[in-house]
């Protein structure tokens, strides 16, 4: 793996990025982060935070898909990497 790339992959496992949305409070405050981001005119349109109740209500069948998509994605980087 390049070395630029080692390092930020080293940081988000180091910092526990991504466990850090295993909660659903940590989506709503990614969200909410997100949205303070937005314009104000594009915030009155539409929000990331309206999107919750959709993601609560799907949660299982999300979780069901990552957990049979992440294994290909883990094939795919190892197998790509492993030429480099």
């Amino acid at each position: 793996m390049p070395t630029e790339a080692g390092q930020f992959v080293a940081g988000i496992i180091k910092s526990n990025r991504l466990g850090r949305y295993e909660p659903i409070s940590g989506v709503e405050s990614a969200m909410e982060r997100v949205d303070a981001r937005l314009s104000e005119r594009v915030r009155q349109r539409e929000s990331t935070q309206q999107y919750l109740p959709a993601l609560v209500a799907k949660h299982g069948q999300i979780e069901e898909d990552f957990l049979a998509f992440f294994p290909e994605l883990q094939h795919f980087v190892e197998t790509r990497f492993r030429a480099v």
